[in-house]
Formats: C-alpha cells, structure tokens, sequence
C-alpha cells in the first residue's frame, strides 16, 4: 500500500475518533445540564407546601381559561365577519365594497 493510501486511512481513523470524542463530550455536557435542571426542579417541587401547589394550580387554570376565552372570541370574530360579508353581498351583490368605496 502506498503512503498516500496509509495517510487518507490515517486522515480517516482521526476523524472517527475526534467524532467519538466530540459526541462523548457532547454527551457529558447534556447530562449535566441535566441533571442541573432535574436538581432545581426537584428542589422548587420539594419545597412546595399543599397549599402553595394549589395556588399553582388556580394560576395555571386561569391562564388556561384566558387563552381560550381569547381564542374562541377569535374565532366567533372571524365567523362574523364571514358572515356580515355575505349578508352584503346577497343584499347588494357581487361587489358591493366597489359602490361603497366611492
């Protein structure tokens, strides 16, 4: 085999290897980070009383109500305005917007 062959294999295994070792350390990283955010949720939840969790409750249900409140009132908006459109239409015709315009 010539050297050339020889140094593109050898090109190769190092790559594989600092692949290796990138994804190893990749791997430690998100571990950490892990376990970092698993240690501060486990200490907030531990340190919640029966009482404090139901204030928690109460504020996740009411944002919940307000999102959808908000939601439904989008789209009874937009049902509508559909609406008003084609009661226009059918009392003024095809292009009613065009005579209103002026």
């Amino acid at each position: 085999m010539s050297t050339v062959g020889m140094q593109v294999r050898c090109g190769a295994q190092k790559q594989r290897e600092l692949r290796v070792s990138n994804t190893a350390e990749n791997i430690a990283v998100v571990g950490g980070k892990a376990a970092t955010y698993g240690g501060a949720a486990g200490a907030v939840v531990s340190g919640l009383s029966i009482s404090e969790w139901g204030v928690v409750g109460g504020l996740l249900i009411a944002v919940l109500g307000w999102v959808c409140t908000q939601y439904w009132s989008w789209r009874r908006d937009q049902r509508e305005e559909r609406e008003s459109a084609a009661r226009l239409e059918m009392k003024f015709g095809a292009h009613w917007e065009d005579r209103c315009d002026g």
